[in-house]
C-alpha cells in the first residue's frame, strides 16, 4: 500500500501533502501532530479540538470540544467552528452535474434540429427555460449541435448528390433534394457556428436557480464575493445557513458581508440573500444580522 500513500512521492519536486483530514493543514511543530484549522486546533489522536467551539449556542447537546458530532464520515468542519453535512454538498453536486449534462444535451439537440429545419425552432437558453450556470452548458451544447449538423450536411451533399453523379453519371429525383437540403443545412450550421454574433442572454424575470448551491454562488457574484473564498465564519440556524466574508473595499481596507439562506420566509420561496449587515446590530427572529436595503437575492 506504500505506493499509493500520500508519502509515495518524495523529494524536492514532490513536497509532502499537508492538507489531509477535512482539508485542514497538518502541522508538527514542537513534535506534536495537530491539524491547524482557521478557528481551532484539532488533535487527531483523540479526535477532539483543543479549544472551545465558537458556535456553542447552535450545539448545546454536544461537548464544545467534540469534532464533527463524532461522525467524520457524514460531517466536515474545515474552519473549526461548526460541522456541516457532507451529504448535502454531495447531493447538490450530483443534482448540478445531472442538470449540466442535461443542459448540454438539450442544447446540442436543439441546435442540430434547428439546423435541419434551416433555422426554425432555434432557442436560446432563456427561451428553453434554462437558467444560471446551466445556461453556459446549454450554449456549449449548441456549438456541438452545429458541428454535428455541419458534418451531416456535408454527408448529405456527398452521399446524396455528388456520390451518385460520380457513380452513375446523373442524379436521381431523390438525390437532388437530399443534396440541396445538405447544402442548406451546411450553410445554416456554418453561419450560426462561425458568423452569427453571440446571443446575449437576457435575465429571466423571477428566474430561479436549479439548486441551493447555485443560488448561493449567484448572490455571492452579485456582491463581488469570490465564490472560491473561504468564509471567516459560518453557522446553521432554523432559518438556514449563514456565511460571513471579509471583502476588499474600493478605497482600501475590508468590509464584512453576509450570505444568508432563507427557508422560513412565508412570503417567498426558499432563497439566498447577500449584503452588508445593517448598523446597530439589528437581528432577525433567529438571531442573524439583518442586511441593508439593496441586498442581492436569488430564489431556487
Amino acid at each position: 500500500m506504500a505506493g499509493i500513500s500520500s508519502e509515495a512521492a518524495k523529494g524536492i519536486a514532490y513536497p509532502t501533502n499537508k492538507y489531509k483530514y477535512n482539508g485542514i493543514e497538518e502541522t508538527k511543530e514542537l513534535g506534536l501532530s495537530e491539524y491547524d484549522a482557521k478557528l481551532r486546533i484539532l488533535d487527531p489522536q483523540i479526535a477532539v479540538w483543543w479549544q472551545v467551539d465558537p458556535e456553542t449556542e447552535n450545539m448545546e447537546m454536544w461537548s464544545p470540544y467534540a469534532s464533527n458530532y463524532d461522525n467524520p464520515i457524514l460531517y466536515q468542519d474545515p474552519l473549526g467552528n461548526e460541522p456541516e453535512c457532507c451529504w448535502e454538498q454531495f447531493k447538490d453536486a450530483v443534482v448540478q452535474s445531472v442538470q449540466q449534462v442535461s443542459s448540454l444535451v438539450a442544447g446540442a439537440v436543439n441546435a442540430w434540429g434547428s439546423d435541419q429545419a434551416l433555422g426554425a425552432g432555434s432557442k436560446t437558453a432563456s427561451q428553453a427555460g434554462i437558467r444560471g450556470d446551466n445556461a453556459a452548458f446549454y450554449t456549449a451544447g449548441q456549438t456541438v449541435g452545429h458541428v454535428v449538423a455541419l458534418v451531416t450536411g456535408a454527408a448529405e451533399v456527398i452521399g446524396g448528390g455528388s456520390g451518385e453523379l460520380a457513380s452513375v453519371g446523373l442524379a436521381t429525383p431523390i438525390a437532388i433534394p437530399v443534396a440541396v437540403h445538405g447544402v442548406s443545412v451546411f450553410a445554416t450550421a456554418g453561419y450560426k457556428l462561425f458568423s452569427a454574433a453571440p446571443i446575449q442572454e437576457a435575465p429571466l424575470a423571477g428566474g430561479k436557480s436549479g439548486t441551493s448551491r447555485e443560488a448561493r454562488r449567484e448572490v455571492m457574484r452579485k456582491e463581488n464575493i469570490p465564490t472560491s473564498q473561504q468564509p471567516t465564519s459560518q453557522k446553521n440556524t432554523p432559518a438556514g445557513r449563514t456565511y460571513k466574508y471579509k471583502v476588499p473595499t474600493p478605497g482600501g481596507g475590508k468590509t464584512t458581508k453576509e450570505v444568508q439562506q432563507q427557508l422560513k420566509d412565508r412570503n417567498h420561496p426558499p432563497h439566498w440573500e447577500a449584503g452588508t449587515p445593517k448598523k446597530g446590530g439589528q437581528k432577525d427572529p433567529v438571531g442573524r444580522n439583518r442586511l441593508q436595503n439593496g441586498k442581492s437575492k436569488q430564489d431556487y
